[in-house]
């Protein structure tokens, strides 16, 4: 019995360029947000402040942010299912470790799996200070060295756009998630956990980074495929 077939319209200037306006949007909104909370001094509007939180939990951008990893999860699944080439079982491997690990994230986005470590690594490590004042970015930094590490025979064999586009998804991303998330916290810190204009603001940077890495890896991937076979991808299920 022949396998089922699917086909899928791929256009990933477009797709990235709504993907890109939404979270753009959203970047405003939490600047909105912060004019709210710190030009008003209003804890509270209509709920709205919120719902726009860039910082927050369960609400609009958690969301699409959530949406974000999803995504580019199911692109490196796709690629895992049409990929052939030399080396074919390492590199399916590799895209669907990464898609495995990008629904991890999401689904982290979503429930917050990282703060849950803070407790364990305070109980083994004492409380944290400096640039590793939010513990989690600790495992999570040693997680992605070893990640890049296992990957690099992989992103060697990519072409020369696709690795300069994946590195610079990866770079800002990281630069935001790990990178932004080690200078609040010495901050916050060094402020007494007082949330001020200046750490709202670079939250905000922080999550801003976060999205256009992941925006950018999700153009990165529908452009990798276009180049593959063209604006229809096929996949057999």
């Amino acid at each position: 019995m022949p396998r089922p077939v699917v086909t899928i319209p791929i256009n990933a200037r477009r797709a990235a360029g709504v993907l890109g306006v939404i979270a753009a949007l959203l970047v405003l909104a939490d600047l909105g947000v912060i004019y709210v909370r710190m030009g008003l001094r209003l804890t509270t509007f209509f709920q709205i402040t919120r719902q726009f939180d860039l910082d927050g939990e369960a609400n609009v951008p958690a969301f699409f942010s959530t949406g974000l990893f999803f995504i580019n999860s199911a692109l490196l699944f796709l690629v895992s299912k049409v990929r052939s080439e030399g080396d074919e079982g390492f590199s399916r491997r590799c895209w669907l470790m990464l898609a495995v690990l990008f629904c991890f994230l999401g689904i982290d986005e979503n429930i917050s799996i990282h703060e849950m470590l803070v407790g364990m690594i305070h109980n083994r490590l004492g409380s944290t200070t400096g640039v590793f004042y939010f513990a989690w970015v600790i495992p999570y930094g040693l997680a992605t060295a070893l990640l890049a590490a296992l990957l690099i025979p992989w992103f060697r064999k990519l072409d020369g756009r696709t690795r300069l586009l994946f590195a610079a998804s990866a770079v800002v991303y990281v630069s935001g998630a790990l990178g932004m998330e080690m200078i609040d916290g010495r901050y916050l810190e060094s402020v007494h956990g007082e949330e001020n204009l200046t750490y709202q603001l670079m939250v905000a940077l922080e999550e801003t980074l976060e999205m256009g890495g992941l925006v950018l890896f999700a153009y990165s991937l529908m452009a990798f495929i276009q180049k593959q076979g063209g604006r229809v991808l096929t996949v057999s299920l």
